[in-house]
């Protein structure tokens, strides 16, 4: 069983969070998605399987959502979690949810995916 994505706490504190609201209002925007859902229901459930089979990438997406940042030398101790590390930080970029490879962070697909996971199981 995959672990949560964030816990409750803190997805209550990424909807409040004023950096995440403007980027939000702007995917919904784009594809005209109604005020309380923050991702369509395909895109939703592709991400979902990927996640769900993938058990390294739902843990780097997950410790990205849960502390903002992730890098391989503070998580990871061993060789094959390192190439693992790796091969789902190129699989989350691949899939748009995160930008920028050096520092990576959450696009706002990658933003709506967290917001909706979360609103699907706390709300």
């Amino acid at each position: 069983m995959v672990e949560d994505l964030i816990t409750e706490e803190r997805y209550a504190n990424l909807t409040r969070n004023m950096r995440w609201k403007p980027i939000i209002s702007k995917y919904r925007e784009e594809n005209n998605l109604e005020s309380d859902i923050f991702m369509a229901e395909d895109e939703f459930s592709r991400l979902d399987n990927v996640f769900e089979v993938r058990d390294y990438t739902h843990k780097y997406l997950r410790n990205l959502a849960m502390h903002g940042v992730m890098s391989a030398t503070l998580f990871f101790k061993h060789e094959i979690d390192r190439k693992m590390f790796f091969r789902s930080r190129d699989s989350l970029t691949e899939l748009n949810i995160l930008t920028n490879q050096r520092n990576p962070s959450l696009s706002s697909l990658g933003k709506a995916y967290v917001l909706e996971w979360g609103r699907r199981h706390y709300e």
